[in-house]
């Protein structure tokens, strides 16, 4: 304030404080980083200098009279709230990051997948499908919107389609993309040998891709995600495959965009805690203006009466006359009174000023309490959604992959083995079209609940997706995992599943597998499990078969 001492610690706080800001805000610059509200918040959370600087100011190793303990605890109480809720920032900052990196990660997965189908099609130069994948792969390096993609897709779609309605000879075959997803055409002695590896190529590769997005991203996500999967496993030619591009890329675009959403409503939620923050911590570089203004002020008014009173003891000395002593003193008096009366107003005046900043510090402290419950409801909510299947119960696609990479580790550094089971409901579509989606729900909860009781602690039963579940049973050899494959699956053979009085005859198809030392990541042991799988419906259903 104007006219108003500082102490020297107080500025020195002060230039330190803004010498941060700016070297924080040069970093950003260097680092190609935006000047928004958001990015130097974070950044000033992570110094470690901010904080201190707090403490130092409201700290201050200096005397304070009696009547100022009140306040010098209130000081520190919200000194340690500041400090708990820059934590709090510092935490929900993590988590936007994070969720950035994964929305970046999925676009350049999206990308890298269409660009790599891109290069192993090959076509003459003069076709026509040469020229859109030309610029397919342009718009990829070139980092293009979606919107333009999927326009060249479509392109790609819709010439594909006008070759396969040209009559379908060997000729406008040869031109077209059947046969050429993935490989070079074979010779006319192997050519339907040859298409056929190709469609479980391009099938296997379509899989791959969708597994990638099977988030528990709500209800109808799920459906959706389950009913283009149950497509590309049902589909017999190459053309049934490319059919469901425009399907495969509007669930890749929805997922993007609620991850977009998502990521949009926690930046807004944290610009806002963020505003609340620097709000309060002005309030709070007041309060401490406020007590060193106080304290310079009683030191001013000490050093006042100190004066006062030297002067009248002097006046007790001199050789005057007791008449004029008793004025000298009485003047003396009279100028104390007015000290102690303007001291009194002034100390009114800073304290109505200082009750009136702590109540609005303490409405925001308030405030920000309930947002922060809020949020942190809204996190164990999330994390419960993230990692946990809404209809069953137990872990999803994401746990398993989590759990997946900590049992493949411990395999890899501690040799310790362990098996693999994959299971599915056998005949599960016919289920939900002749009893309903209600009725199917109903049979899957309790086809965990039979099976749940008979596992481990240490095993791990997730749900994979759709009616297919996965369970890692540590430390388990083959032929125990054969023993407990074969339990599951009678369990549920002997089950009586009933709906409205009818009997719902439901059975298992269970793939097995045991870890072996050349395992080296999670694809291709689920991939040998997977083919046991596979391999037990094709057997009949209703079997457990061992890769």
């Amino acid at each position: 304030m104007a006219g108003m001492t500082t102490d020297p610690r107080v500025s020195e706080s002060v230039e330190n404080f803004s010498r941060i800001i700016i070297q924080t805000l040069k970093e950003l610059s260097a680092n190609h980083h935006p000047l928004s509200l958001s990015h130097l918040s974070k950044a000033l959370g992570e110094k470690s200098e901010i904080i201190n600087l707090f403490n130092a100011a409201a700290n201050a190793d200096h005397p304070a009279p009696a009547d100022e303990t009140a306040e010098t605890d209130t000081d520190s109480s919200v000194n340690g709230k500041v400090k708990t809720l820059q934590n709090q920032k510092e935490q929900l900052l993590k988590q936007v990051t994070l969720l950035e990196e994964q929305n970046l990660e999925a676009k350049a997965f999206c990308r890298k997948s269409l660009l790599t189908l891109a290069n192993l099609s090959s076509f003459p130069e003069n076709s026509a499908h040469f020229h859109l994948l030309g610029r397919l792969r342009k718009l990829l390096h070139a980092n293009a919107e979606l919107s333009d993609l999927d326009l060249c897709l479509s392109d790609i779609k819709d010439l594909m389609l006008q070759n396969g309605a040209n009559g379908g000879s060997s000729k406008t075959q040869e031109a077209g993309l059947l046969g050429k997803w993935l490989k070079k055409r074979e010779p006319s002695q192997g050519r339907q040998s040859a298409n056929k590896l190709q469609f479980k190529h391009l099938q296997s590769n379509l899989l791959s891709i969708i597994a990638e997005f099977h988030l528990d991203l709500g209800k109808e996500y799920l459906e959706r995600f389950s009913s283009l999967q149950r497509r590309i496993r049902e589909s017999s030619t190459i053309d049934q495959l490319l059919g469901l591009n425009g399907d495969l890329t509007s669930l890749i675009q929805d997922y993007i965009k609620l991850m977009n959403d998502e990521r949009s409503q926690i930046t807004d939620f944290i610009e806002e805690i963020g505003k609340s923050l620097i709000e309060m911590e002005s309030n709070f570089m007041t309060s401490v203006s406020y007590a060193s203004e106080a304290h310079q002020s009683n030191v001013d008014f000490n050093n006042l009466l100190e004066g006062q009173m030297e002067e009248i003891k002097r006046s007790t000395y001199i050789g005057k006359t007791l008449q004029e002593i008793r004025g000298f003193v009485s003047s003396r008096i009279t100028s104390i009174k007015a000290a102690l009366e303007t001291k009194r107003q002034e100390d009114q005046r800073r304290m109505a000023e200082m009750n009136n900043e702590m109540g609005v510090l303490q409405q925001n402290l308030q405030n920000m309490r309930k947002e922060i419950d809020q949020v942190q409801e809204q996190s164990k909510s999330l994390e419960r959604e993230t990692l946990l299947d809404p209809l069953t119960g137990i872990p999803n696609r994401r746990a398993y992959d989590v759990r997946i990479r900590e049992e493949l580790q411990r395999h890899q550094r501690y040799q310790q083995s362990f098996s693999l089971l994959l299971f599915d409901v056998d005949h599960f579509k016919g289920v939900n079209d002749n009893y309903g989606h209600w009725a199917g729900d109903k049979c899957l909860k309790e086809i965990i609940r039979r099976i749940k009781p008979v596992m481990r602690e240490s095993d791990f039963l997730a749900r994979y997706g759709g009616e297919e579940f996965v369970i890692i049973l540590p430390g388990t050899d083959r032929d125990s995992a054969m023993g407990v494959a074969e339990r599951l699956r009678q369990i549920i053979e002997k089950t009586h599943f009933l709906y409205q009085g009818q009997k719902i005859p439901l059975t298992i198809s269970v793939g097995v597998t045991h870890t072996e030392p050349s395992d080296r990541d999670q694809a291709t042991l689920f991939n040998r499990v997977d083919d046991a799988m596979y391999q037990a419906k094709r057997a009949g259903r209703n079997k457990v078969v061992l890769v």
